[in-house]
């Protein structure tokens, strides 16, 4: 997965010792055991790096809202971050904001709050994709073809720009944190803050509201001229709710001193912060602890490539759902170095290179192997003419040199006496 995409690992911020925040922690680097994830939905992207938000170690940094923090209640689900879903509904499209949601423009949908919750729901940054139990699947399924017009499909949808238009935004309703949170906001008024479900459901005006527009739930591929949506219907119970469903919130992660998880709209500008130059709706309250924030540089694993629809705007602001992030087809212009855009012509020299190579060092053990077999067949053929003359006279002994020159000797007497 990682030789493909700019990211090159897994930072796990699970609930456990070795987690990276507790390590922190440990070190006394951070004097809680809290931090903050803050994903953006960049419609651009580039090979060098895409700014993908802000991450803040030890605590909250509300310069980075823009609307009050509001507190859902959180579970330790395990090792991992867990939250309990109440209720789930679909938003009319053309409305992208939490501060929209009302009881006028939203239809629930048909599933009760034990069968989301029959297992555990958890909040996992490492998941790219929302995943929800298939018990909400025909519900979910009959409500989409009613707005849209189309049958929803995870393998993709061919959609006219009418029928984009009509892509609901997504509204899950979390448990309300009970517990104290006057430090950062009062909750005796949920209806002055927006994110509280005062208005949706009054019976329940502390539960935390979360808004997954269309283009945090859907996005485009230009290879296939496809809609793709990225909420799947297909687990067999509980949820596990992924970086699409956090992106455009600070996420606060406070379970294991306060048992509660924060959400703050925002636009995740970590260039903004750093440039200090707040929008003009951002909230004002200071920061509730002392923290580290530092910019998360890279794009999620598996998560596309994020450039602009062709024809479309290349720019887009949190709570506008209309522009999607594309998912392209790599090819050569995305390479901006030497290596990178020559890397077929490299990898044919480096090939040609290796096999030249191998040749030449099969051609120095041939020619040693060579030589050392014609020293061999020399030998073995003068060992055969002594063995083959031996043959011939098996019982014949080696004569010494003076049986010879007695020989010689008798041979010359009879040649005198003839």
């Amino acid at each position: 997965l990682f030789k493909t995409q700019l990211a090159d690992g897994i930072m796990g911020m699970y609930i456990e010792k070795g987690a990276f925040w507790h390590q922190m922690f440990d070190a006394g680097i951070i004097k809680r055991k809290q931090f903050s994830l803050c994903f953006s939905m960049d419609t651009e992207s580039s090979s060098e790096g895409t700014s993908a938000g802000a991450i803040t170690m030890g605590g909250v940094d509300t310069k980075l809202h823009r609307s009050p923090m509001v507190f859902a209640d959180g579970r330790a689900g395990g090792s991992m971050h867990g939250l309990t879903i109440r209720k789930v509904y679909f938003m009319k499209a053309g409305q992208y904001d939490v501060t929209e949601v009302t009881q006028g423009n939203t239809v629930k949908l048909d599933i009760t709050t034990s069968q989301l919750n029959s297992s555990p729901v958890i909040l996992d940054s490492g998941t790219t994709n929302t995943y929800f139990t298939r018990k909400i699947a025909n519900t979910f399924k009959a409500l989409f073809e009613s707005e849209v017009g189309v049958d929803y499909n995870t393998d993709g949808m061919t959609l006219t720009d009418a029928q984009v238009d009509k892509i609901p935004s997504f509204v899950v309703q979390l448990n309300g944190y009970s517990g104290s949170t006057d430090e950062v906001i009062d909750i005796s008024d949920p209806n002055a803050h927006p994110g509280l479900a005062g208005k949706l459901d009054p019976k329940h005006p502390n539960d935390v509201l979360v808004v997954i527009p269309p283009n945090h739930y859907f996005d485009y591929s230009t290879e296939k001229d496809k809609y793709n949506p990225r909420i799947y219907l297909t687990e067999g119970s509980g949820a596990t709710l992924g970086a699409n469903f956090m992106a455009g919130h600070d996420v606060f992660f406070d379970i294991v001193e306060n048992d509660r998880i924060g959400f703050a709209v925002s636009d995740c500008s970590y260039p903004r912060l750093i440039n200090n130059t707040p929008s003009a709706d951002q909230n004002d309250v200071p920061s509730t602890s002392s923290s580290t924030t530092s910019p998360t540089n890279s794009p999620k694993p598996d998560t596309p490539t994020n450039s602009p629809k062709p024809d479309t705007p290349t720019t887009s602001k949190v709570g506008i759902g209309k522009y999607f992030p594309v998912e392209k087809k790599n090819d050569g212009d995305a390479c901006d170095s030497f290596a990178c855009r020559n890397q077929q012509m490299l990898f044919i020299a480096g090939a040609s290179l290796a096999v030249l190579l191998m040749v030449a060092l099969m051609g120095m053990k041939y020619v040693s192997y060579t030589h050392q077999n014609l020293e061999e067949l020399s030998r073995r053929k003068r060992m055969g003419q002594d063995e083959i003359l031996s043959l011939m006279h098996p019982d014949e002994e080696e004569e010494s040199e003076d049986e010879i020159d007695g020989d010689i000797v008798k041979e010359m007497e009879m040649r005198e006496i003839s």
